[in-house]
């Protein structure tokens, strides 16, 4: 099997304008098989957290609370041995407080016909899957989703 990897886009959008302390910093993980940009908005297509091999998995991150300034971020997919997969890292610069960054993030699992596992096999990437969202050294968030092959 190998993965392809997709980095989608980044895209800002103000938060609450009246909040005058900004909220403690988190991330919250949509999983869907496909995401729509309407302008600065990412919004998740067909969202649900079981997918097949070869289907596209798209992490909708919404990231808030973080202070003013540049951070480094990291999206950290982990397979369902713990094996990371894939480590995508960027800067987020957060020009205001109370402003929420919404972030993707995408996988696909891809069989190759050499190593397709038998009907009697189960693919060594079946099963539970994670999504870690890291900022500046701390995890914000993380999510699971399935993989069925």
């Amino acid at each position: 099997m190998r993965l392809l990897f997709a980095i989608l886009l980044v895209a800002f959008q103000p938060g609450a304008a009246n909040a005058q302390e900004p909220a403690a910093p988190s991330a919250h993980i949509v999983f869907a098989a496909g995401i729509n940009q309407v302008e600065s908005r990412v919004d998740p297509v067909d969202i649900r957290d079981r997918y097949g091999c070869g289907e596209a998995v798209h992490a909708v991150i919404a990231v808030e609370g973080l202070s003013i300034g540049s951070h480094e971020m990291t999206a950290r997919w982990l397979d369902p041995n713990g094996v990371e997969r894939k480590n995508q890292r960027g800067r987020l610069d957060v020009p205001r407080n109370n402003w929420i960054a919404y972030l993707t993030s995408s996988i696909a699992v891809v069989p190759e016909s050499a190593s397709t596992p038998t009907s009697d096999e189960k693919s060594p990437f079946a099963g539970n899957w994670m999504v870690e969202v890291i900022s500046d050294g701390a995890v914000l968030g993380a999510a699971t989703f399935t993989i069925d092959c």
